[in-house]
């Protein structure tokens, strides 16, 4: 029962980092530029508060936040499952310090508030504008870096099994 629900958690927790690396990913790539690009032209700067920031109050970031729970929580119980079962629960504590570690520094380093303020229009000040210029894209392509790797450990933590003779 045990390896079962060692399993079962093994495969929820890689199907939830390989959601968050997207989501991580494609931000990096796609979405952070774009802020970036209406942070760092002021003249285009009011357009992204008229429009994002409505947005966000209509569709609050729920799914995403919730997701990361989850997968925190389920790193959390696959840990515990490789520590009982003694099944290469070194890889698996520095998978889920790797994915912690995205989250401690979006949210620790003050980003993640600052991130929320920019864009939903209540730091307007040229410095927060700046700010968050320098550093929304290489954060988050450092929160990439970190859930791709973390993922990519998680999709090597099996290994064959030795059978006894």
């Amino acid at each position: 029962m045990i390896k079962k629900l060692h399993n079962l958690f093994w495969l929820l927790t890689i199907l939830l980092t390989g959601i968050l690396t997207g989501f991580v990913l494609s931000h990096s790539l796609i979405l952070g530029p774009w802020f970036t690009w209406f942070v760092s032209n002021p003249e285009k700067t009011p357009l992204l508060y008229e429009t994002y920031s409505v947005f966000r109050q209509n569709h609050p970031p729920t799914l995403y936040n919730s997701i990361f729970m989850l997968q925190i929580f389920s790193f959390l119980v696959f840990l515990i499952f490789a520590s009982i079962r003694k099944y290469r629960a070194p890889l698996a504590l520095i998978a889920f310090l790797i994915s912690l570690v995205v989250g401690i520094i979006h949210f620790g380093s003050g980003f993640g508030e600052l991130e929320h303020a920019v864009l939903s229009g209540v730091a307007k000040d040229a410095a927060s504008l700046a700010r968050y210029a320098k550093w929304n894209v290489p954060i988050h392509r450092f929160h990439s870096a970190g859930c791709l790797a973390s993922f990519i450990l998680l999709c090597f933590y099996y290994k064959k099994e030795e059978s006894t003779k």
